[in-house]
């Protein structure tokens, strides 16, 4: 299907994004609802228009003022780039909901079996064919048709739900990256159509469906991303209803985050009054999602609303589907994200609101010694004990996640093999990959933060840039536009060279790289003026976070040189997992941990699982340089037990004896092992021995 998407580089027309925009503040235009818009034309790289759903066509009774700009506009400037084979879009063709399915994710949270691997779409199986990093020209990106290739390789690693990063059309003021943060949405109740296959005759909507079926058919459930926040179209468009701001009249913005802007969610915080138009913007989400078939929702930086605001959301998803699973993005250590204008971290408050899970602090192990580890496993299994709790109230095995450096700059395969034996053992846990993961993906990127390497011309070819750029000429002393430039929070003391813009838009100069124009003399103030300009600094260059997943640009599929990471984790997911799961995960099973002599540094961890009469012993050195020559006290252990390794084989060896009580280990480094030992009244041995035992509440 293709979207169309008007161009006009000249401001001067009153085709331009902010005469328009003042055109629709002033009601010159009839208020119609979202529509899909259609062309057989060429789609330009980089360009896009959100699309509606079912869900925003009944929702947006006034329109949905950035789906009417680029509905408004006509296409009128060509590309060098190569045309994109369309599909003319049947809006009639529809995808049904695969019959006999039903959705259990809650459950599969609830008795640790959900097994989940987050990606983005729009990059997940994207095709960079001349390996530049980006997705250009006639390139493919990652789309909801294209990511059916992949289930079955996703099965092989033990997968069973997915984590859709946000599918929303990202806004476009104050964006990062030549696409936008996918957490700075332009509309929740729309698809980036950037997801479309132009080959196939469905729109994106219906193609999203049809993914989703693809899924299930193969026992794969999916989990779609909320962001926490609002991108600076969206804050602009719904300031009176749905936005935050300070005593000082200012937009409440998470601090370091300048692409996002925070909701309002109290209409009276005093009188505990929630804001309605914000719980039923929510609840559009939801009922999209449900109509989708999606299977649940994890809540971004859940803490960015109050427990009394989800337990509304997920009692009105549970009244949909009561297997429709919630997973907070919330922590327990509280200095671990402290963030301007953003609520603490309560993650017991939001596990009682009705979450089913949440992300902890797997995330830091890398600074943990082997004490704090057992800290944390033990307080989150305290934790869930606690009155007011459901049973089964779980955590991920969020070791790597798309807001951290990738687990291959904490030592190398060998680390992330150390953690796959980490999920498949630690209680309460559903375990949790980042895509790339699994092949060893460092996330270097070689654009990153680098200028767009394009001409002047084609940026404003791009609706992205040319809205941007219109809005910051056409009629600039407006005052509609004054007002939403201070909504947006412009410095008004910024220079704007207009007279440079508009000579330049003019000028044969218009066709030299941005970077050259940089360094022209009469020119170059333009582009300085763009690097620097809240509005436009980030869109212009590549941004990217070093060593992160790339969620800001059209960038390659996810993918390194260690495939057999994903063997490993797979064997351990397919096979391990599922045979011990009546000791690792099911109710009953108990988690102590262990003494260890001769571990000075408090490098090695050690623990036991025990359930029903069964015993695994799991050892792991976190120290990713160096071996440990270690005892580890097992009470109960006899000198003739047999000890082989049940996790598969990998990096440096270990040479280990089972002594009376113990067990005599050289330890490679990174190194992890599973054990399972004839060793029936452990607990009580444990217990006597002066140590603790856990129980999971299931």
């Amino acid at each position: 299907m293709k979207i169309n998407n008007t161009i006009n580089n000249q401001y001067t027309q009153k085709t331009s994004f902010k005469a328009s925009l003042l055109d629709i503040m002033n009601n010159k235009y009839p208020k119609i609802a979202a529509q899909p818009v259609s062309s057989t034309n060429t789609m330009l790289p980089g360009a896009y228009a959100p699309v509606s759903t079912p869900v925003a066509t009944n929702y947006n009774k006034t329109g949905n003022l950035f789906t009417l700009m680029m509905g408004r506009m006509t296409a009128s400037a060509s590309t060098a780039a190569a045309p994109v084979q369309t599909t003319a879009v049947d809006n009639n063709l529809k995808t049904p909901k695969l019959e006999g399915y039903k959705n259990n994710l809650r459950s599969m949270f609830q008795n640790n079996q959900a097994v989940i691997y987050a990606m983005v779409p729009r990059t997940f199986n994207a095709k960079d064919t001349d390996g530049n990093g980006l997705i250009e020209g006639n390139e493919e990106s990652g789309t909801f048709i294209n990511m059916i290739e992949r289930l079955d390789e996703l099965k092989s690693y033990g997968v069973n739900t997915l984590h859709w990063l946000p599918i929303n059309p990202p806004g476009v003021f104050s964006a990062k990256g030549d696409s936008g943060s996918v957490y700075a949405p332009a509309d929740y109740l729309s698809i980036d159509p950037l997801l479309d296959d132009p080959k196939n005759q469905k729109n994106v909507y219906e193609e999203a469906k049809e993914a989703i079926n693809e899924c299930h058919k193969r026992g794969i459930r999916v989990m779609v991303d909320l962001p926490s926040c609002m991108s600076s179209d969206l804050y602009a468009e719904r300031f009176n209803d749905l936005s935050a701001v300070d005593a000082d009249g200012k937009p409440k913005t998470p601090e370091g985050w300048e692409d996002i802007k925070m909701f309002k969610v109290w209409e009276d915080a005093d009188k505990k009054i929630l804001n309605p138009a914000l719980v039923d913007y929510h609840k559009k989400f939801v009922d999209m999602c449900i109509d989708l078939g999606i299977d649940g929702i994890r809540a971004d930086v859940s803490r960015a609303k109050s427990p009394e605001f989800w337990d509304i959301i997920i009692a009105y998803a549970r009244s949909k589907d009561p297997e429709f699973a919630m997973l907070a993005e919330t922590y327990t250590y509280e200095d671990a994200s402290p963030m301007k204008n953003m609520p603490a971290d309560r993650p017991e408050e939001a596990l009682k609101a009705g979450f089913d899970s949440y992300y902890g602090q797997y995330h830091i192990f890398p600074i943990w010694k082997a004490s704090d580890f057992h800290k944390f496993v033990t307080e989150n299994l305290e934790m869930t004990h606690k009155s007011g709790f459901d049973k089964g109230k779980s955590i991920i095995g969020s070791f790597a996640t798309h807001d951290d450096k990738s687990a291959m700059s904490n030592g190398g395969a060998e680390y992330c093999m150390l953690t796959n034996i980490a999920q498949a053992t630690l209680p309460m846990l559903n375990p949790y990959i980042v895509s790339g993961f699994e092949s060893g993906d460092r996330y270097i990127y070689d654009y990153a933060n680098k200028m767009l390497d394009v001409s002047f011309n084609d940026l404003m070819k791009k609706p992205r840039y040319n809205k941007v750029i219109n809005a910051i000429m056409a009629e600039q002393n407006s005052p509609k536009f004054i007002e939403l430039e201070k909504k947006l929070e412009v410095n008004k003391d910024e220079v704007i060279p207009y007279t440079k813009i508009e000579a330049l838009m003019k000028s044969p100069k218009a066709n030299m790289k941005l970077k050259d124009l940089q360094k022209d003399e009469e020119f170059g103030e333009v582009i300085d003026f763009l690097s620097t300009f809240k509005l436009t600094k980030d869109s212009i260059i590549h941004y990217a976070h070093n060593e992160q997943i790339d969620i800001f640009n059209r960038s390659r599929k996810p993918g390194g040189h260690n495939p057999e990471i994903g063997k490993h984790f797979g064997k351990l997911m397919n096979e391990f997992r599922k045979q011990y799961y009546d000791v690792v995960g099911a109710k009953g099973s108990s988690y102590m941990p262990l003494k260890v002599k001769g571990d000075d540094r408090d490098d090695v961890i050690a623990y036991a699982r025990h359930n029903h009469g069964k015993t695994l012993v799991v050892v792991m050195n976190k120290n990713v340089h160096s071996g440990h020559r270690v005892k580890v006290i097992v009470p109960g252990l006899k000198a003739s037990q047999i000890l082989t390794d049940l996790s598969p084989e990998y990096g440096q060896k270990s040479v280990w004896k089972a002594e009376n009580g113990a067990i005599d280990m050289e330890l490679g480094m990174a190194r992890g092992h599973i054990f399972e030992i004839d060793d029936p009244n452990i607990e009580q041995l444990v217990l006597e021995s002066g140590g603790k035992v856990y129980k999971q509440n299931m």
